[in-house]
């Protein structure tokens, strides 16, 4: 191959390699935050072959931090690099798939635009939400061997787009839906008659994995509506769907209102559901007219639809609008954007013109990319960006009372919790945690009062339990403290509560059952070291 052929080869990867770092690079320190801490930081699985003892339908999730872990321990550094590195791969893999649909130069546009765009950056900054990078990076490059297999006649790059496919979809049940982007792709560019039978496992991996989440998807709704307030019959009514599709629209448009709490419980008035209809309106329009004119363009619109499609499900199943739930689905509208952006330039007489509009929006892109990364540095600026972009979040609220309780102003702490509680006035964590902050600051009976509010409104929620009998022991009420202990227990049997119950045990003077308390908590978490701790003292 010529010297030149080799530059133009490798010139696209490489300048999409410098894009992904530019935009990420800068996050390689940020630290972990939110629901990083349960999956990583405190998973007791993590780094034994335990954590895949579950269904082996989360491999695709598992598969990835399971290595990392493994080499490198908790640190945010090498996930962080994971992501970025997975990404890119992505990127690559975008860049190769609208290649084989149009040309280089249309796959490179597109490409750089997906590279950079501030709309895959919370799949890329977050630890917890690369689940969702993982899957659509096993699922583009799925599609790419299928295509290829095609062409090529070969059937090794077939039975690799199968493994890869499995990978995708046990990635996140959201992927159960993406079988029908290969099955688009055979109605616009390949052979439906010739190739049904290639389309078989796929669509019988998506059955597989649809019947085995069936099952849990009232608990998982319910989990949910637990941790943000969102439920699903308020999200289900006729309007939700175009609302939150333009919403997304919206976020690809014009990138300023990122957060990672979106629309959870927020009203939306009658001039949202108007506007909502006519953008759907005009983009299902569009679809007929590129269905009809430019079938490309409606592989890419149709493309957005089907990726975004199990996130609409209105059962309560995830939450109403997440950016990470956009990262592939952005992919179809990137590639309509690269093939606008190249018609341009081949056939106006001001291509230059042109190509560096590209140029600026790129640049554009990648600043707010810059920008949302140091959002996600760590817990308190995460909270920070998030009452800015949603102060009617309650979710966004009670992780600003949080992060106030562990920087040590309980008292500031308590007006962020109440300000929670006053938008969502039936959500018990609101008054669990206004309890805790009252015993930082030395108000028992003030704790006690929102304890127990907390528990007639949730008798579920296990840690209003142990701080229950905290106040108890204050009180010098051990066996109140014992008897809350054991009905907090009966509820959800986990290390904290039998740690707690240790220490209980073990002020009384009664070493041997406490340290039968702290066996239990150890078989449940062997790292936990406040049962460590207290077992050797109840020697």
């Amino acid at each position: 191959m010529p010297l030149v052929d080799r530059l133009r080869t490798f010139c696209f990867p490489l300048i999409l390699s410098v894009l992904v770092f530019t935009g990420y690079g800068a996050t390689l320190n940020n630290g972990f935050v939110s629901d990083d801490h349960e999956t990583v930081v405190n998973n007791p699985n993590l780094g034994s072959m335990v954590y895949f003892s579950g269904s082996p339908l989360e491999l695709g999730r598992k598969l990835v931090p399971f290595v990392v872990y493994g080499l490198f321990g908790p640190q945010p550094f090498y996930f962080h690099l994971a992501n970025i590195s997975f990404h890119l791969l992505t990127t690559f893999g975008v860049y190769l798939l609208f290649s084989l649909l149009s040309n280089r130069r249309v796959g490179f546009l597109s490409a750089g635009i997906f590279a950079v765009h501030p709309i895959g950056s919370e799949a890329v900054n977050w630890v917890t939400g690369g689940s969702y990078l993982m899957g659509s990076f096993w699922f583009i490059w799925s599609l790419n061997c299928y295509i290829l297999s095609g062409r090529l006649k070969k059937k090794y790059p077939y039975f690799l787009s199968v493994g890869l496919f499995f990978l995708s979809v046990t990635s996140s049940p959201l992927g159960i839906a993406l079988w029908l982007i290969v099955l688009l792709y055979e109605l616009v560019f390949g052979d439906i008659k010739k190739r049904f039978t290639k389309l078989l496992p796929f669509m019988v991996l998506s059955s597989v994995l649809l019947m085995a989440y069936a099952p849990y998807i009232g608990s998982r709704a319910l989990r949910l509506a637990d941790l943000t307030g969102e439920t699903a019959p308020g999200r289900s009514e006729l309007f939700s769907i175009p609302f939150i599709i333009t919403y997304y629209l919206r976020l690809i448009i014009w990138p300023d209102a990122l957060d990672l709490y979106h629309w959870e419980g927020a009203g939306v008035g009658q001039k949202e559901i108007v506007l909502s209809y006519l953008g759907l309106g005009l983009y299902l329009v569009l679809i007929l007219i590129s269905l009809r004119k430019q079938r490309r363009l409606f592989f890419g619109l149709a493309f957005f639809l089907i990726a975004l499609a199990p996130s609409l499900s209105g059962l309560g199943v995830n939450s109403a609008v997440a950016e990470r739930y956009a990262y592939l689905a952005f992919a179809g509208l990137a590639y309509g954007l690269g093939m606008l952006i190249w018609r341009l330039v081949r056939t106006s007489s001001s291509s230059y013109l042109w190509i560096a509009v590209f140029c600026m929006g790129i640049l554009m892109l990648t600043v707010r990319t810059i920008q949302r990364g140091f959002d996600w540095r760590d817990e308190t600026s995460l909270a920070m960006a998030s009452i800015k972009t949603s102060p009617y979040s309650p979710k966004s609220w009670q992780n600003l009372g949080n992060i106030l309780m562990e920087r040590g102003y309980p008292k500031e702490a308590i007006t962020a919790f109440m300000r929670a509680g006053q938008l969502l006035p039936n959500d018990e964590v609101s008054y669990l945690n206004i309890g805790v902050a009252y015993l930082r600051l030395g108000q028992p009976d003030e704790a006690f009062n929102f304890f127990s509010q907390a528990l007639k409104l949730n008798p579920k929620r296990w840690q209003v339990y142990g701080n229950l009998a905290m106040v108890y022991a204050q009180r010098k009420q051990y066996d109140q403290a014992l008897d809350i202990l054991t009905k907090g227990l009966a509820v959800s049997p986990n290390y904290f509560l039998y740690t707690d119950l240790g220490d209980m045990l073990r002020a009384r003077g009664e070493k041997d059952r406490a340290g039968q308390a702290y066996k239990k908590a150890l078989e449940l978490n062997p790292r936990y070291q406040l049962a460590i701790e207290g077992l050797a003292k109840s020697y």
